[in-house]
């Protein structure tokens, strides 16, 4: 993005809130940040990238619609991945 600061990252969310913390970027891109952790954990650090934010926008894929609504985001649907794999592996 030009003229812009992007920071990617399959990281996980102690790495995304570092990222997060002492990063000036306008966007953050985060893949899955919430797996393996217990929904305490998962609740508080979901608050903390909302009350940090600041303004920037976030990505983040997830499988969990409890992780987007954690986040109160918009949400992204690509499509029904594994039921189109079923069906060709039928045919």
């Amino acid at each position: 993005v030009e003229g812009r600061k992007l920071i990617l990252g399959g990281v996980t969310v102690p790495h995304s809130l570092g990222l997060l913390g002492h990063s000036d970027a306008d966007v953050l891109v985060l893949d899955e940040p919430f797996t393996g952790l217990d929904e305490e954990t998962r609740v508080r650090c979901a608050g903390f990238l909302m009350d940090n934010l600041q303004g920037r926008t976030l990505v983040m894929s997830t499988h969990r619609e409890e992780d987007a609504d954690l986040l109160q985001a918009v949400r992204v649907v690509l499509g029904d991945f594994m039921g189109a794999a079923k069906a060709k592996a039928q045919i």
